[in-house]
């Protein structure tokens, strides 16, 4: 599952809200899977990229359980912090964030998780 709150809000009719991109955390959640977020990406149009988006995906939060909404306005506040060049492209739909789901009663190989 990918976690690309501007896309599905867009999508959704609810742009700026987090409502679709939470949602789909939250069923998973409510599913009983466990979720674990991998790291964040971003379009090679976005603003923001390398070095420097690594740095700013330490600062998400990562307590996807109980932090859902916060994750997810995460991605909104990059967009906030790193607008698109004056006259350049204006792009709006480039971060995001690749999340494994572990079924209930499944455990994944401890190696996986270091």
């Amino acid at each position: 599952e990918s976690e690309g709150p501007r896309g599905m809000d867009l999508m959704a009719g609810t742009e700026n809200s987090c409502s679709a991109g939470t949602g789909v955390l939250n069923t998973l959640v409510e599913a009983g899977y466990i979720l674990y977020a991998l790291g964040v990406a971003s379009h090679p149009k976005a603003p923001l990229g390398g070095t420097n988006l690594r740095k700013e995906g330490r600062t998400r939060p990562m307590d996807i359980i109980t932090t859902a909404d916060a994750y997810c306005q995460w991605f909104l506040d990059v967009e906030g912090r790193h607008p698109s060049s004056p006259g350049g492209d204006e792009y709006r739909f480039g971060y995001w964030s690749d999340f494994l789901a572990v079924a209930p009663g499944t455990e994944l190989p401890v190696d996986l998780l270091q």
